[in-house]
C-alpha cells in the first residue's frame, strides 16, 4: 500500500522555519487520537465521500458519523487534521489578533499546512488498515491515485470500497461556498477563497474517473445535494 500513498516524507514537507519535531509530535497526537477507540473488524470498509466543493461533504460526514451504524469508523479528513493541529491554531491565532489582510494571510497558512496535513492523513489511512479499522475517508478523489488506493484495499488488505458521489450544481456549489465565505470572514476572522474556474475544474476531473470508481468499487452511490 505504501507505494500507492503519498510518497513524501513528513519532515521534508514542512517549512523551514517550523521545529520538526514538535510539528512531526503534533501530527502523531492527532493520528493516535482519531485511531484511538476504534474497533478493529473481521470485514473492515473505506467509505470515500466525493464530490466538488460546496457538495457538503462534511456536513454529510457528520451526518454519517452520528448514526448508530457508522459511528465506528476512523473519520479521515485532511482540513480537519490541518486544523487540529496546533501549530497550524497558532497562525491562524496571528491572523485573527493581527492587522493582516485574513484573505492573503490566510492563503499563506493553508499553503504551508496543507501538504503536511495530506501526508499525515494518508498515514492514518495506512495505520488504520494494518488495524483493520473500517474509515470514512471525506475527499473528492479526483486523482488518479485514488484509484490504484482503492484497488490496493480491496486486492491486498480484503477492504470493501465504497463511494457516495454528492452531485450538486456548480451553481448550488458557488452559492454554499460564498455563504460559507462570508460566515468564517464575520466569525472567524480568516477564510479561503475557492475560485469558481477550481470547481469547474475538479469537476471536469471527476466527471473523468467517475466511470473507473464505479467499475472497481465495492458500490458506488450517487447523492443529490
Amino acid at each position: 500500500m505504501n507505494r500507492v500513498l503519498f510518497n513524501i516524507a513528513l519532515d521534508a514537507s514542512l517549512p523551514g522555519d517550523l521545529n520538526k519535531a514538535v510539528t512531526i509530535a503534533g501530527f502523531e497526537n492527532i493520528i493516535k487520537e482519531k485511531l484511538s477507540g476504534i474497533n478493529a473488524q473481521d470485514n473492515p470498509f473505506l467509505l470515500n465521500i466525493s464530490g466538488i466543493p460546496g457538495a457538503g461533504k462534511s456536513t454529510y460526514a457528520a451526518e454519517l458519523l452520528q448514526t448508530g451504524e457508522m459511528h465506528d469508523l476512523v473519520y479521515v479528513s485532511f482540513d480537519e487534521i490541518m486544523e487540529l493541529h496546533p501549530g497550524y491554531q497558532s497562525e491562524v491565532k496571528q491572523i485573527q489578533d493581527g492587522e493582516h489582510s485574513y484573505v492573503i494571510a490566510y492563503e499563506t497558512v493553508f499553503a504551508r499546512w496543507e501538504i503536511p496535513a495530506r501526508i499525515a492523513g494518508y498515514e492514518l489511512i495506512r495505520r488504520a488498515v494494518l488495524n483493520r479499522q473500517s474509515i470514512l475517508f471525506e475527499h473528492s478523489s479526483a486523482t488518479p491515485y485514488h484509484v490504484e488506493l482503492f484497488k490496493d484495499l480491496m486486492l491486498h488488505h480484503r477492504y470493501a470500497v465504497h463511494m457516495h458521489y454528492l452531485e450538486t450544481s456548480i451553481g448550488i456549489a458557488k452559492k454554499r461556498i460564498k455563504e460559507r465565505e462570508q460566515f468564517q470572514i464575520e466569525n472567524l476572522g480568516y477564510t479561503r477563497i475557492i475560485p469558481a474556474i477550481y470547481l469547474e475544474q475538479r469537476l471536469k476531473t471527476l466527471e473523468e474517473y467517475l466511470p473507473k470508481f464505479q467499475e472497481i468499487c465495492t458500490s458506488f452511490k450517487r447523492i443529490h445535494t
